[in-house]
């Protein structure tokens, strides 16, 4: 049994800034409303995380530049290799929220 894992380098889709300093929340947009996470309060950018033992790397760009993908019908291409879980680090402000996905295995996109 193969329990390897990786962390796909997904920073050529982020189109969103979520994280900025305490002292300049207007750099950025997480939820439309002009809301973001204060750096501050977040672990230490380009972190390596782990949750329920699965790995996370966090953000490690320029504080007020993209640092997630804000759900907008993207097509996400991972590279070719078996993979038997997909395991996504989200978050919201406000409540829940949820958000339908498809995956293909194949490459009819």
């Amino acid at each position: 049994m193969n329990n390897k894992s990786c962390c796909l380098e997904l920073s050529g889709y982020f189109n969103n800034v979520g994280i900025t300093s305490q002292s300049h929340p207007e750099k950025g947009d997480f939820d439309c409303y002009g809301q973001t996470f204060p750096a501050e309060d977040l672990p230490m950018r380009g972190l390596l995380i782990v949750l329920n033992n699965v790995s996370f790397r966090f953000p490690s760009g320029v504080l007020g530049e993209p640092d997630n993908i804000s759900c907008n019908y993207q097509i996400i291409r991972f590279p070719s290799a078996e993979y038997k879980y997909l395991h996504v680090l989200g978050a919201c402000d406000g409540g829940s929220f949820s958000e339908d996905w498809s995956v293909y295995s194949d490459a009819s996109l």
